[in-house]
């Protein structure tokens, strides 16, 4: 193989003038094997390919995490303006109508077919809002991003049921209802606005006051029988009520399961065949509560109050935890108490007529006699 070379010769003359190029034509023979093609790529090292390819693509990879990031902050905005604005616009739908004395708190006077057609409107309206704020939250949202979405909502919720209760439009006249119930057992609390089948998961209700609280009542001589609030069928479930007042609370087959009530106030409330299965009730204050038929399987009663409940009677309390709850007077007959922790409970004078209590823990347990009983500390839960 002959490889021909092309040489441009350039020089100064003997009287040192510039002479023009010269173009020198050389020939030689190659060993076509050792010819090679020479691409510029010789000497390249790897940080110099990584260059090449890997920087371009991490630029890239990064340009998309950052536009992903941002339209999830942008979609996050977006559902939180709209979780406000369907707040904001309920609350405006609802104060007009109170305004215009369409909608309001029922009293003796008046017939409560008269606002039905409003009060059926006004719950349709409550019951769409409420129905959006428990949505799931958009998949495309970060998983810390759906948390705060769904808290907030859990507040919007409250909002809610606080407006209809400081409107006095899920409320009752308790003493009426009273008085009612001796004639007519079936009766149910008459409210501007029936609970029955709102949507209040999740919801967050902690320390907000639903009622008369009877220990100010005692302290400061006198304070007005608030109205109780109507809850009746609502659905309540994963609500954190904690460290709420919910005294002479109206919750009738209410689906309270895995609820948090904590320290809640629920003095001679109305549980009746409430679903409370899993709800945490641990301090809570039961005293004159009716719990007949209520379902507690696997409740948390941890030093909770039910003195003087005359009316636990068929509860369903399987695996419930009343570890040092104050039982004095109550009535617990028929009641299932199977696999119940009664450590360090009161049971002083209480109905235990019929109660399913062989397996129940009974360890430092201070039975109706007023006899502490030690019988079954062995099968005791830590």
């Amino acid at each position: 193989m002959v490889e021909r070379v092309y040489i441009v010769s350039k020089g100064v003359n003997e009287q040192n003038s510039t002479r023009p190029p010269t173009l020198i034509v050389q020939e030689r023979e190659v060993n076509p094997k050792s010819y090679t093609w020479k691409w510029g790529f010789q000497g390249k090292t790897g940080w110099d390919w990584a260059q090449l390819l890997f920087v371009p693509l991490a630029l890239g990879l990064l340009t998309l995490f950052v536009n992903d990031q941002a339209q999830k902050r942008e979609r996050y905005a977006l559902e939180e303006r709209k979780s406000q604005e369907v707040v904001q616009d309920y609350l405006s739908k609802m104060i007009d109508l109170v305004s215009d004395g369409k909608l309001g708190q029922l009293s003796d006077k008046e017939k409560p077919e008269l606002l039905q057609p409003t009060s059926t409107a006004a719950k349709a309206l409550t019951q769409s809002v409420l129905g959006i704020l428990s949505k799931d939250s958009p998949s495309i949202l970060a998983n810390d991003a759906k948390l705060r979405l769904e808290a907030d909502n859990a507040g919007r919720k409250g909002q809610v049921l606080r407006f209809l209760y400081d409107s006095g439009l899920n409320t009752y006249n308790y003493s009426k209802y009273k008085k009612q119930l001796e004639t007519k057992p079936e009766s149910k609390p008459d409210s501007t606005i029936d609970m029955e089948g709102i949507e209040l998961s999740g919801a967050n209700l902690q320390n907000m006051s639903f009622g008369s609280d009877p220990q100010n009542q005692q302290r400061d001589g006198y304070q007005p029988d608030l109205s109780p609030i109507n809850l009746g069928k609502a659905i309540l479930i994963d609500a954190n009520l904690s460290g709420s007042n919910l005294n002479k609370a109206y919750l009738q087959k209410a689906r309270l399961s895995n609820a948090d009530l904590q320290s809640t106030q629920l003095e001679n409330a109305d549980l009746q065949r409430a679903n409370l299965v899993g709800a945490n009730l641990a301090g809570a204050n039961l005293t004159g509560a009716d719990l007949s038929y209520a379902d507690l399987t696997g409740a948390d009663l941890t030093g909770a109050n039910l003195s003087g409940s005359k009316t636990i009677h068929d509860a369903k309390l399987i695996h419930a935890k009343l570890k040092g709850a104050k039982l004095r007077d109550a009535n617990l007959a028929n009641a299932h108490l199977n696999e119940v922790d009664l450590t360090d409970a009161d049971l002083t004078n209480a109905n235990l007529n019929n109660a399913e209590i062989q397996e129940a823990i009974i360890c430092n347990t201070t039975m109706p006699p007023g006899t502490v009983n030690s019988s079954n500390c062995l099968g005791q839960a830590n």
